[in-house]
């Protein structure tokens, strides 16, 4: 069989870096064993040269072939830009997989997405009286009004609801040795419910895995370091399962810890989680296959992830509709012809994007399929709903009826 475009260069860097590593180690053997700072020093210019030669010199080079009209194109690094080309380098020997994903992969599972016209979470929040559907999750709106989300908490809550077909298939990467990691904007932690292990998840938003306290703010308006405690999430989940009770509910866990108590999970005027920073640059320099799930890629620096993997990496995007493309107002005014990081699928011009356009679980369930995986993918599906169908041995208390403050949210009673 004829070497691809791709595995060509893939070779071609190979070589390199095996020149450019021996190259490094007579450098290395020069320099004093005791010399530990100079040898530390070295090492970092090291590995920012070598991020240089798997990628810069990759885009450098300008691969292309002409059609058989005559049109330059850029040589494709897939056989097909749909699930059957994504198959087939999953199973070339891919297994630096990151998944990226968003809201729309837990929509089957109850939990609604935030953007959606009309079903999303923030055209349904009249009944919590906001001043905009965002101050739910805005921290300093929280520190005044905190009720509103610990109502919304209740709900949200990943005890009430199951993984997905999308999360099982993504632990079946996992279970196969396929998966680097999964960045996820989801805070349900359903990821971890489908038998995800935690080193295997960036929760880029936070999730309900842990809680603290909100911290003290110093005089600059922002965190005091060391005023955040860490609080134990069962302790947290029975709180504001009993609202605002003040003996057992949430104000009984903010006198015990003289602060109020959340999920980390990051609200807005909140840093992202540290884990974010210090994974993406070297997650995504080892990545061999982007899959892109159920997100708008609206919100930064999220949303700038797929701009990260090497010029040559493919992406696959299950979506309900076309989303993280390059600027169509730029490229109509003609003041750029393109935007090599984007997510692209126009004829002529894409080299490595595959985008299935449709719901999340019948997405990786036509990949399953095509990878020979569907069986095992089922069985996972079917083991999750025997597990949430056996009986609780200790099964939550009847809900209560809402309390006054509740109700001048609007809230009605809940028996």
């Amino acid at each position: 069989m004829a070497e691809s475009v791709a595995e060509r260069i893939r070779r071609e860097q190979a070589a390199a870096v095996r020149v450019f590593d021996r190259v490094f180690a007579e450098r290395v053997a020069t320099i004093s064993k005791h010399n530990a700072q100079q040898i530390k020093e070295l090492r970092a210019q090291v590995a920012a040269l070598r991020r240089l030669l798997l990628s810069e010199r990759l885009e450098s080079v300008d691969y292309k072939y002409k059609s058989a009209e005559g049109i330059e194109r850029p040589c494709p690094v897939l056989s097909s830009f749909d699930i059957a080309g994504i198959a087939e380098h999953i199973t070339s020997d891919c297994k630096n997989i990151i998944v990226m994903c968003g809201a729309g992969i837990s929509v089957s599972a109850g939990i609604p997405d935030f953007r959606s016209k009309g079903t999303g979470l923030y055209d349904n929040l009249e009944k919590y009286n906001l001043p905009t559907p965002t101050a739910v999750f805005d921290i300093s709106y929280f520190r005044d009004n905190p009720a509103a989300f610990y109502m919304l908490a209740q709900e949200m809550w990943p005890d009430k609801h199951n993984p997905t077909p999308t999360h099982h298939f993504i632990a079946e990467l996992h279970a196969r040795g396929k998966l680097l990691r999964c960045y996820t904007q989801n805070i349900d932690s359903l990821e971890t419910r489908a038998g995800l292990p935690a080193d295997k998840i960036v929760a880029a938003h936070g999730n309900f895995d842990t809680c603290s306290t909100i911290g003290e703010l110093g005089d600059d308006g922002n965190v005091i370091p060391g005023t955040k405690k860490v609080v134990d999430v069962e302790e947290v989940r029975k709180a504001i399962e009993n609202g605002d009770h003040t003996e057992t509910g949430w104000p009984a866990l903010r006198a015990k810890y003289s602060q109020l108590v959340k999920p980390d999970i990051t609200f807005f005027g909140e840093r992202l989680p540290q884990r974010f920073f210090d994974q993406r640059q070297s997650d995504f320099a080892k990545c061999d296959l982007l899959i892109v799930m159920g997100t708008a890629l609206q919100v930064a620096p999220f949303c700038d992830l797929v701009k990260l993997v090497g010029p040559l990496v493919p992406r696959l995007l299950i979506n309900r509709s076309p989303v993280g493309g390059p600027s169509g107002d730029l490229i109509s005014a003609g003041l750029c012809e393109t935007d090599s990081t984007a997510l692209d699928y126009r004829e002529g011009v894409n080299k490595r994007d595959a985008l299935y356009e449709g719901e999340c679980d019948a997405g990786v369930r036509e990949l399953a399929k095509a990878l020979g995986w569907a069986d095992a993918l089922e069985e996972r599906v079917r083991k999750s709903v025997r597990a949430a169908d056996k009986p609780q041995a200790n099964p939550p208390p009847p809900k209560r009826q809402r309390t006054s403050a509740e109700r001048g949210l609007g809230l009605p009673d809940v028996h």
